[in-house]
């Protein structure tokens, strides 16, 4: 609903005649999209923004196939409980309980999953949480649950203070070939996803939060690094949109 009326409203401002179709077949949507976005750029914070450059489809083909060699592997991806469970110990624990209806008619099995975090925080959720069991990530140390509306739900075993927001989801990780930089991204459960960059800091041996990279890519994946600073993608909402970002420092 929100690319709908954003789209109406650069009608209104632009005016569909002065938006040039780059690809056939391009519908007025795709149009006003490409127009809205090529050459803008984004500020992440105080240090870094990025360049937007909108490019066909047979140069994302190109860049995309170039750039297999610079992506790393995924990461190992443990979906089996119990085998979890075994490799974290009394780090993770599972736990069945029973809730009854509000009439008492009904009992109500759940399960309720208790994280002990490095630091020594615990933290208990489950499924009266409308949260379950996903994924671990070993390598990454990162556990992954879904939540309401099938969003993301994440937690960092190295770090009980940060939010499922800033820890993203591992499946979504995209490394730069220097592995200086990182895209991240999670589910929100309303249908799109939020895109955001890190930067790895060698002092903490950890990627950080540099910014969002704005709501013009909610729709956007995967990524593929062209080169240390620049990635393209596509977004699955239009098709017909390619996208190559630039990373630049002030």
């Amino acid at each position: 609903m929100k690319r709908v009326l954003f789209s109406a409203l650069l009608v209104g401002i632009i005016g569909v005649q002065a938006v040039p179709a780059t690809e056939a077949g391009d519908d007025e949507h795709v149009r006003i999209t490409r127009a809205a976005l090529d050459g803008k750029e984004v500020q992440l914070n105080d240090d870094y923004f990025i360049k937007i450059r909108l490019i066909s489809k047979d140069e994302f083909t190109l860049k995309q196939k170039e750039s297999t060699r610079l992506g790393h592997k995924p990461y190992e991806k443990i979906e089996d409980i119990s085998k979890v469970q075994k490799i974290l110990g009394n780090n993770f624990k599972v736990f069945t309980e029973f809730e009854k209806s509000v009439g008492g008619d009904i009992t109500f099995e759940l399960t309720t999953y208790e994280m002990t975090f490095k630091d020594g925080t615990k933290k208990r959720f489950g499924q009266k949480d409308e949260i379950g069991f996903i994924a671990y990530y070993p390598e990454v140390e990162v556990m992954l649950f879904e939540g309401g509306h099938t969003s993301d739900y994440s937690v960092d075993l190295n770090d009980s203070t940060k939010v499922s927001e800033r820890v993203g989801n591992p499946s979504r990780y995209s490394v730069s070939p220097d592995k200086k930089f990182r895209l991240n991204g999670y589910h929100t459960g309303q249908g799109y996803y939020v895109n955001f960059l890190e930067k790895w800091n060698p002092l903490k041996k950890k990627y950080e939060f540099i910014g969002n990279l704005d709501e013009d890519f909610d729709y956007t994946w995967p990524w593929f690094w062209s080169n240390n600073h620049k990635a393209i993608s596509w977004d699955y909402f239009f098709e017909n949109v390619y996208y190559e970002i630039e990373i630049v420092r002030k």
